[in-house]
């Protein structure tokens, strides 16, 4: 798994606003409701340009991965 400092100037206008939604109305939720508790973010991107390479600030190996031709089941990678 690699963790990148995205640019924003490399994210569409829409994805940022369909994230801005949905990360407002998770967090209204918890305060409503118990805090959910993730292993894992289920948040990704897709950028239609090339990331610079100082943009990925570091990666780490994961111990479970959820597989999608499964329904989504935990399993080792």
């Amino acid at each position: 798994m690699f963790i990148c400092d995205v640019p924003f100037s490399l994210i569409s206008d829409s994805w940022l606003s369909e994230y801005a939604g949905s990360a407002l109305a998770r967090w209204i939720g918890e305060k409503l409701t118990e805090p959910q508790v993730d292993d894992f973010g289920e948040e990704s991107i897709c950028i239609h340009a090339d990331l610079p390479a100082e943009a990925i600030v570091g990666h780490y190996h994961p111990s479970k991965v959820r597989d999608p031709f499964s329904g989504s089941a935990w399993t080792k990678p």
